[in-house]
């Protein structure tokens, strides 16, 4: 039976470590992408739901000059009497 080379544990260790780091670096690359894919979405979600209450607000305030507009019209009748 052959003895360990004790010279080749240290290149041997450091291909190890390579195999390692390069199978982690896979995986972040792949979390960093859906990271990414999910704050696009998020940014998307918010600038629609930003357009979307503006035009809420607006809704609002045409439908409190409408409503002000019809109550100055009764008003107006209503002191004519």
């Amino acid at each position: 039976m052959r003895m360990f080379n004790t010279k080749n544990l240290p290149i041997t260790k450091s291909q190890a470590e390579i195999s390692l780091l390069k199978e982690e670096n896979l995986k972040l690359k792949s979390l960093l992408n859906s990271v990414h894919s999910e704050i696009y979405g998020a940014r998307l979600a918010a600038k629609y739901l930003d357009k979307e209450l503006a035009g809420r607000i607006q809704q609002i305030q045409l439908l409190g000059r409408n409503m002000r507009g019809t109550y100055l019209n009764i008003f107006e009748i209503l002191n004519r009497g």
